[in-house]
């Protein structure tokens, strides 16, 4: 098993995306995108270890539904290039995946940067499992191109967003029930 990637842009790609990951779950106290969050806010610790719990607790349907699709959907293109990128069999891409994310919970935990929930770990865990079964049984060349550009635009994207909110929602101009 070599940690080596056989494409450079696999690897390009895999640390960009890598970066809007951590950026989206560990440095969200750093930088506002829009009205979406608010850096202050996200100074929370939480330890959800009960699967679903929030299926129950939550007090809309939206949010467990967004956590659980986003989570799933955050890690699919992070299985697509280590699948893309490794000769690795797919049950240790998914395990490199499962490490991933309970480091990412881990720090969120210690550091009080978010909710640490069990179903961030298995959500981020099979939407790394999904990204790796696609690109290894599903996918033909020009697919794997097109997901290629579509990670690509999307690390552009954020990093548009996090560059040009500070130019077009000035923290001057935020609503009142937000604190500055």
């Amino acid at each position: 098993m070599s940690l080596k990637l056989r494409r450079p842009l696999s690897r390009a790609l895999l640390l960009a995306y890598g970066a809007v990951i951590l950026a989206l779950t560990i440095l969200k106290t750093k930088f506002r995108i829009g009205y979406l969050w608010h850096p202050a806010y996200q100074h929370a610790r939480s330890l959800e270890l009960w699967p679903f719990e929030q299926l129950w607790t939550s007090p809309t349907w939206f949010r467990p539904l967004f956590d659980m699709c986003g989570n799933f959907l955050l890690f699919i293109p992070v299985g697509f290039l280590l699948a893309r990128g490794l000769s690795w069999r797919i049950r240790g891409i998914v395990a490199t995946g499962a490490l991933i994310s309970c480091g990412i919970e881990t720090s969120q935990y210690l550091f009080a940067l978010g909710h640490t929930s069990v179903d961030d770990l298995l959500f981020n865990t099979l939407g790394t499992g999904a990204g790796a079964w696609w690109m290894r049984y599903r996918s033909r060349p020009h697919t794997q191109k097109i997901m290629v550009g579509a990670i690509g635009a999307s690390v552009l994207v954020f990093v548009l967003l996090v560059v040009l909110t500070p130019v077009y929602y000035p923290a001057s101009e935020l609503p009142s029930h937000v604190v500055q």
